[in-house]
């Protein structure tokens, strides 16, 4: 926060850091010291001072993250209401010194709440009633109190308003510090007109829109440890909020760190107000022809002893929807999340850059966790068109939280593999979260299964799907859908319907069929792979080869083979023969293009000669197919002797002919 001492210059880096950040240990034991002198300027000769008086409003409070070992002052210090009252009568001294010195320990933990706080808030206490009012700098503007309404358009869960508040405060308004920041404190509409600020105008909006609701927050303001590097001290001023929930007391929200409804071990609080432009050193003098002013405050934060490293309470699962994919195609990552408390939980997840793979949406984003609840995080991802197609690729997948630790997965790429599109995702994150408005949908299983995993080009498949009922209620009139074709069942108290669907595909690639299973009570869908298989088709290249060519003569064929359609040839066999000789090749399969060189010798031509290329390759069913490309070359220019030599070949080659006939 700003006034006349303290610059709010300071956010913490990134949003989850290594196990070694004072932020991940559950506590610190921390000897904090906070000093300032204060300037008596003479303005004549015969100058008098009575009396200097200085009130600090920066000293350590206990709260439920805070504990107090001993606070000690120089010189002593009487403890007002509004702070720390340090008094010098006739100092003998122009520069007067005044500091503190405590000894404190600082825990990682929640404020819990644990039950819903119904919104909006009906009965609150009298004396809450100024954490209401707008103020000089946290005012509330129409604009501010439109908003505030939009947000917290129907919800009936106090704690979820707050939340999408703060959410909404952290992605709309940039930690900017710039020269009018950095001067004075903003007020509130300033900083929802312009979307910027530093940790203290980013708490005032958040508290402006927060009460505009009729829900109390106080301002707080204190020393906070941040790992942005390129910084002289680790340790400095911040602020962040306090919201009053009814029957927990004043919950903290840090809307600059993401810290909501608990405070990292780092953050130290040394006063609460209603508005934002509370000085933290206040001081008066009492003499003639003087005049004080302060050197500024100084601080230094000391770390005697680290706790343990906090404790999971969220339990996460990460997995792929699809293990192997194409170059290409879409897939999706989901992450199962848990609440293990039976209090909210909110967490921040990170997901880590992984080249070759886009993600789409936010890497960070906020989640909140009512008390023991689970649901299913999505992060849909896209495969790099332009990989290698002779290659496997492994996409690692990693997520960071605040209260669940990391998780890693990740899955496979290469060509052959199912092509998945983006629009099945978009339909099985719908069903999910339709799956969640319907909490009947847990005790419904829905599974359908294929006939074929393959199918021909054209050829018909059967997709088998059960709907088991384990519940105690009769589904009636459910409607199963695969893409236009749909049927109406009902499905008793713990019993199963059978149900087939027809399919026929027209175009090859790999297909995902969503089949989708939906009543009133339930929404149910099941995802059936089937790989269409077309008949694979090879081009062969001719890129170089003579015409003609001399007995003496070497010369090279170059030519390509590459597949014509996305089907991958396999078990391939080439063959490049011609009248006195021939050469082979093998490969398990063909997933790019390939050239092959071959040496031609003059002296092993016949006079005219008719070359094949040759490539026999087998489908995904097995089925034997085969491309072919002939050329010809012509021997010329031979004298008397390689004119005999050639007809010498060719005699041998008759026999040789002749003797495998005989025998």
């Amino acid at each position: 926060m700003k006034g006349q001492v303290f610059f709010c210059v300071f956010l913490v880096a990134i949003s989850l850091v290594s196990a070694q950040d004072l932020t991940d240990y559950n506590s610190l034991w921390l000897r904090v010291n906070l000093s300032n002198t204060l300037q008596i300027t003479h303005k004549g000769e015969d100058y008098s001072v009575q009396d200097v008086t200085s009130i600090l409003a920066w000293y350590p409070r206990e709260t439920p993250f805070t504990q107090i070992q001993f606070i000690t002052t120089d010189p002593k210090a009487d403890f007002m209401s509004d702070g720390l009252r340090f008094k010098w009568e006739y100092p003998a001294r122009d520069n007067l010194s005044l500091s503190w010195v405590s000894q404190m320990n600082n825990s990682r933990i929640f404020k819990p709440v644990y039950e819903k706080v119904p919104f909006p808030l009906l009965h609150l206490d009298a004396n809450l009633g100024d954490y209401l009012l707008s103020q000089e700098i946290i005012d509330m503007s129409s604009d501010i109190s439109n908003l505030a309404m939009s947000l917290s358009e129907g919800e009936d869960d106090m704690y979820k308003v707050v939340f999408k508040i703060a959410e909404w405060v952290r992605l709309h308004v940039t930690y900017n510090l710039t020269t009018l920041t950095a001067d004075a404190s903003q007020k509130a509409s300033w900083v929802l007109q312009n979307r910027e600020g530093v940790c203290d105008e980013i708490t005032s909006l958040f508290i402006a829109l927060v009460r505009s609701l009729g829900i109390p927050a106080k301002f707080v303001s204190g020393l906070s440890y941040t790992n942005l590097p390129d910084l002289e001290k680790s340790w400095g001023p911040h602020g962040w909020a306090e919201v009053y929930i009814p029957n927990y007391g004043w919950v903290p929200f840090d809307v600059t760190y993401g810290e909501y409804g608990w405070l990292d071990a780092g953050h130290i609080k040394l006063d609460d107000s209603l508005d934002a432009k509370k000085s933290t050193l206040t001081y008066t003098i009492r003499g003639n022809k003087v005049s004080l002013v302060s050197k500024g405050v100084g601080w230094d934060v000391e770390v005697i002893e680290k706790g343990r490293l906090s404790q999971d309470v969220l339990d996460l699962e990460l997995r792929p929807y699809a293990e192997k994919t194409a170059p290409g195609s879409y897939n999706l990552m989901i992450l199962g999340v848990e609440n293990l408390n039976n209090f909210y939980v909110a967490s921040k997840f990170h997901v880590y850059k992984t080249e070759g793979l886009e993600v789409f949406g936010e890497r960070d984003r906020m989640e909140l966790f009512k008390p023991r609840e689970t649901k299913k995080l999505y992060w849909m991802v896209k495969v790099d068109d332009h990989l290698k197609s002779d290659y496997e690729y492994t996409f690692p997948f990693r997520v960071d939280s605040t209260w669940g630790g990391a998780r890693n997965s990740g899955f496979t790429a290469k060509p052959g593999e199912t092509s998945l599109p983006d629009g099945l995702f978009a339909s099985l994150v719908q069903v999910e979260e339709e799956m969640g408005k319907k909490p009947y949908s847990k005790i419904v299983d829905f599974v359908c299964n294929p006939d074929k995993e393959k199918a021909r080009l054209g050829e018909t498949i059967t997709v088998y799907c059960n709907l088991s009922n384990h519940g105690d209620e009769v589904l009636k009139s459910v409607r199963l859908c695969l893409e236009e074709e749909c049927q109406l069942i009902n499905v008793g108290a713990g019993s199963m319907e059978s149900i087939t669907f027809v399919k026929s595909f027209d175009s090859s690639l790999s297909s995902v069929l969503v089949i989708q299973a939906e009543n009133t009570n339930i929404s149910k869908a099941a995802y059936v792979r089937v790989k269409v298989i077309a008949e694979p088709r090879l081009n062969i290249t001719i890129l170089s080869v003579p015409k003609v060519m001399e007995f003496e003569e070497e010369n090279t064929l170059k030519f390509m083979l590459e597949k014509e359609t996305h089907e991958i040839p396999k078990n391939m066999t080439l063959t490049v023969s011609y009248k006195f000789g021939e050469s082979k090749w093998t490969m398990d399969e063909l997933s790019q293009p390939f050239e092959f060189d071959l040496k031609i010798y003059g002296s092993k031509l016949d006079f005219e000669n008719g070359f094949q290329i040759k490539a026999e390759f087998k489908d995904d069913f097995g089925e034997a197919h085969q491309a072919e490309k002939k050329f010809k070359i012509k021997l010329v220019n031979l004298n008397i002797p390689q004119t005999i030599q050639v007809y010498a070949a060719e005699f041998a080659f008759f026999l040789d002919r002749v003797v495998k006939k005989i025998f």
